[in-house]
C-alpha cells in the first residue's frame, strides 16, 4: 500500500482559488481523490509554500521547546485554543500512558485576538513564523479543498471551500500546531506501553503534515499491519479525519496512524520535530450527506453520516463531541499494565 504523490505545480500562482476550474485541475483533483478514497493520505508535492519559511517554523519551535519548562509553562494552552501543553498531557489512545511529546498550538481565535501573549520575548520571532506558516497552511488548504470538490465531482464545486471559509479566524478549530518528541534514552522512564503517539484518527476534515528529518510516522494497513510514512523532501503529507470520513459517507478513509519508539538506540536519542496543520470546517457548518453531478460515484458510498438519532450535527458539536471524549474515556489503568 504505497502513498501515492500528487503533484500540485499547475496550481502555483491561483491563490485565488474560485478560478479553478479547468480539466487540468480536474484531473489532479480525481488523483487526489483516488488517493484518498483508498489509502487516506497522499503526498503533494510543488505546494508552492516557500521551504525557507518552514525551516523557520521549525527553528522558532525548537527554540521554544529548548526553554526551561516553567517558562513554556507561561504560555500554556487557554481559551484560544491556542499555547502549549506539556510532555504526557495527551493521550491519543486511551489504552495506553499519555504521548510521550510536548506542543504548541496556533489557533484562529488566537491570531485573531489582540490580547493574545506570545512567547517572543524569549523566543524573536516566534509568532511571525508560526502566523506566516498558518497563512500558507490556509492558502494550500482552499486549493485542496477546491480540486477535490472537482475530483469527486461535487454538485456545488465551492462547498468545501464555503464551509471552510474561516480558517484562521474565530469560529473555525482550524489549528496549527508544532509537535516536539525529545529523546529516549536508557535512562527515560517510560510507562509500559507508553509511546511517542498512540494509535489514533484525526478529528477534523483533514491534517497538513511538515516532517522533519527524523521519520517514524506508519499509518496502517487494511490487514492491520503498518507501513512508514518517510518524510519525502518538499512534499506536505496530507491524511483524511474522522468528520470528512463522515461527512463524505465513507468515499474518503480516515486512516489509523502512529508514531512508535525508535528500535534504533542511535536514532533513539533523537528529537523528533513536526508540525501539523489541523483543518475544520466553520463552526456552522452541517453536516448533512454530500450532493454530487454523477450518479456515478454514488456507487463508492460506503454510509450514510447518522449521529445517533440525528441525520446529521453542525462541525462546532461534532469537534467538541470528539475533544470530550479524547479527555474523559481512557480504558488504561497503570494497575492493568
Amino acid at each position: 500500500m504505497d502513498i501515492p504523490i500528487v503533484d500540485f505545480k499547475d496550481l502555483e500562482g491561483y491563490r485565488d482559488v474560485t478560478s479553478i476550474e479547468n480539466q487540468r485541475f480536474t484531473e489532479i483533483g480525481a488523483q487526489v481523490f483516488e488517493a484518498l478514497a483508498n489509502v487516506g493520505f497522499v503526498y503533494l508535492s510543488n505546494t508552492g509554500i516557500p521551504s525557507s519559511d518552514i525551516q523557520d517554523a521549525f527553528e522558532v519551535s525548537k527554540s521554544f521547546f529548548d526553554l526551561r519548562s516553567h517558562v513554556k509553562g507561561k504560555y500554556k494552552y487557554d481559551k484560544n485554543y491556542s499555547g502549549y501543553h506539556g510532555i504526557c498531557i495527551e493521550s491519543t489512545n486511551p489504552e495506553r500512558p499519555p504521548d510521550f511529546k510536548e506542543s504548541f498550538h496556533l489557533g484562529g481565535m488566537a491570531l485573531s485576538s489582540k490580547s493574545h501573549v506570545w512567547p517572543d520575548i524569549e523566543v524573536h520571532g516566534f509568532s511571525t513564523a508560526l502566523a506566516k506558516l498558518f497563512g500558507h497552511c490556509r492558502t494550500l488548504s482552499l486549493k485542496f479543498l477546491q480540486v477535490l470538490a472537482l475530483g469527486m465531482k461535487l454538485k456545488d464545486k465551492y462547498y468545501f471551500m464555503k464551509t471552510h471559509s474561516r480558517i484562521g479566524q474565530e469560529r473555525n478549530y482550524t489549528t496549527l500546531r508544532s509537535l516536539h518528541y525529545p529523546p529516549l534514552s536508557k535512562e527515560e522512564s517510560l510507562l509500559p506501553g507508553q509511546v511517542r503517539l498512540g494509535e489514533h484518527t484525526d478529528y477534523g476534515s483533514f491534517a497538513l503534515l511538515f516532517q522533519g528529518e527524523v521519520g517514524g510516522l506508519e499509518i496502517e494497513r487494511p490487514d492491520g499491519t503498518y507501513i512508514e510514512a518517510k518524510p519525502i523532501p518538499g512534499t506536505v503529507l496530507v491524511n483524511i479525519g474522522d468528520l470528512l470520513n463522515l461527512w463524505s459517507g465513507g468515499r474518503l478513509k480516515s486512516t489509523k496512524h502512529r508514531i512508535r519508539n525508535p528500535l534504533d538506540e542511535a536514532q533513539c536519542r533523537k528529537a523528533r520535530q513536526s508540525i501539523v496543520c489541523f483543518v475544520h470546517p466553520d463552526f456552522e457548518t452541517e453536516l448533512k450527506e454530500l450532493e454530487f453531478e454523477s450518479n456515478v460515484i454514488n456507487t463508492l458510498k460506503r454510509f450514510s453520516p447518522v449521529f445517533g438519532d440525528r441525520k446529521c450535527l453542525k462541525a462546532e458539536e461534532y469537534a467538541e463531541m470528539r475533544y470530550n471524549h479524547a479527555y474523559t474515556v481512557h480504558t488504561y489503568s497503570d494497575a492493568a499494565q
